[in-house]
């Protein structure tokens, strides 16, 4: 089989991860700013090479600009799906989402959050995506508060202290308050009828506060990747690539 390589355009960032099939295990990564792919196209081209390439994309111009560029050998879509004939899927369904799906749907509940630029929050039961949130995530939040006031002039990340003494400190502990507050009032919701609820989050902005997040969260480092590279896995068996 062929190595993989995934691609995940994001809002903010697109992420490119060699996976060597063998070993059943990442080997190389590449991360780009979505808006400077344009200028990074020799860098990609070198990275993917030959390999199976998989990609998933919530910005459209983005994925133009790689398809006309690279070698595209498969975009998640609902389409994988179309052998589960009772996986129901909106139509509108984003391709990150999509992936992160072919990677956790289950019959037991869980709920997922993918912490980007926005935080997609998507509950799973019964092998069906059965409802969502969307939200700002952390660095969009604090961006957002700083170019919108006036007298901040600059902002510079401090530890989380819950109450701020400083302009710095009392943005990013609101910030913070405002998604662990999110998670721990979505968690007590679901908990009163799901007691085996399992609570996931993949984000590497909220990563660098784990100590100071809710005790029950399951940490998984890129979801969206490794849903890419099971799909990717799964043709390439069946198609005897």
């Amino acid at each position: 089989m062929k190595n993989i390589v995934t691609i995940d355009i994001g809002n903010t960032y697109t992420k490119f991860y060699l996976w060597n099939t063998k070993k059943d295990k990442q080997t190389g990564n590449l991360k780009l700013l979505t808006k400077d792919l344009s200028s990074n196209l020799e860098k990609i081209k070198k990275f993917v090479k030959d390999n199976f390439t998989i990609i998933a994309s919530v910005v459209e111009e983005s994925y133009d600009l790689l398809s006309d560029s690279i070698n595209l050998d498969h975009r998640v879509s609902t389409k994988d799906f179309k052998k589960e004939s009772t996986v129901n899927l909106p139509p509108d369904i984003g391709d990150d989402i999509l992936a992160m799906f072919y990677l956790e749907k289950s019959n037991e509940p869980k709920f997922v959050i993918m912490g980007g630029t926005i935080w997609a929050c998507i509950f799973i039961y019964e092998n069906q995506i059965r409802g969502a949130n969307f939200l700002p995530g952390i660095n969009w939040q604090i961006n957002q508060i700083i170019n919108g006031a006036y007298a901040i002039k600059s902002f510079e990340k401090t530890k989380y202290n819950f109450l701020g003494l400083t302009t710095n400190e009392s943005i990013l502990d609101g910030v913070l308050n405002s998604h662990i507050g999110y998670i721990e009032y979505t968690h007590r919701q679901l908990k009163q009828h799901y007691n085996n609820l399992d609570f996931i989050i993949s984000s590497n902005e909220a990563l660098k506060f784990s100590k100071n997040m809710p005790s029950f969260l399951t940490w998984k480092t890129e979801i969206v990747s490794e849903g890419l590279y099971k799909l990717a896995k799964d043709i390439n068996i069946s198609n005897k690539i």
